[in-house]
């Protein structure tokens, strides 16, 4: 399967390969969903904290003795029943990240990107000169509205600076790098601009499932 290939600086376009067994799989929603919120929860951070009892300052000495006040017995003026009291049964520190199967996960990332192929435009690469937000403006004014608040994905396989550095100031942008998929920003994504060493790798996917080595 081919694809446009286009080039960012002359706006000429070619052609490049394109693996059917990641870009045209079945769909499978389900396991998107699945993914999706397996990274819902592994960027969840969970700080919701309350005080019990045992966390309040204070209340280490018994208010009044036990008998002949006339009064309820009370063991510490921290316990839940009193004003500054610690909270019964509060929230609770807790981590709820988990581990999807290998196959799962790959499984999802082919379902995303074929999902999204109609949605995909290829470039043969972003060279950045300064990392200056104006011209990352320029290189993709032709491709993404910014006027109109239209998003866009880019996903690259090769770490550039320049690039993180010119991105990092709009809001519209998302950087993704190849080897670390995000499945959440890829099913949210309005355009995806993808690179040609990240088709590449990709493409070197179908190989490793061949091969039996499912991992990402």
């Amino acid at each position: 399967m081919t694809a446009e290939l286009l080039n960012l600086d002359t706006m000429e376009k070619s052609s490049i390969e394109l693996s059917e067994a990641i870009f045209k799989a079945p769909v499978s929603e389900e396991i998107i969903y699945e993914k999706y919120v397996n990274e819902n929860a592994n960027i969840h951070i969970g700080t919701s904290l309350k005080k019990n009892r045992g966390m309040v300052r204070g209340g280490g000495r018994k208010p009044w003795r036990q008998k002949g006040t006339g009064r309820a017995r009370q063991g510490s003026i921290r316990a839940p029943h009193w004003v500054g009291g610690g909270r019964a049964f509060g929230g609770r520190r807790r981590v709820v990240k988990y581990q999807l199967p290998a196959g799962m996960k790959f499984k999802a990332l082919i379902s995303a990107l074929s999902s999204q192929l109609d949605n995909m435009i290829f470039v043969e690469t972003i060279e950045l000169n300064q990392g200056k937000t104006k011209e990352i403006i320029n290189k993709l004014k032709n491709i993404v509205d910014f006027e109109k608040g239209e998003k866009a994905l880019l996903i690259y396989e090769k770490e550039d600076k320049l690039l993180k550095q010119a991105c990092r100031g709009i809001e519209n942008i998302k950087l993704m790098n190849a080897k670390r998929p995000c499945i959440i920003d890829i099913a949210g994504a309005g355009k995806i601009i993808v690179t040609k060493d990240a088709v590449q790798y990709f493409n070197s996917l179908e190989k490793r499932v061949k091969n039996g080595k499912k991992s990402i």
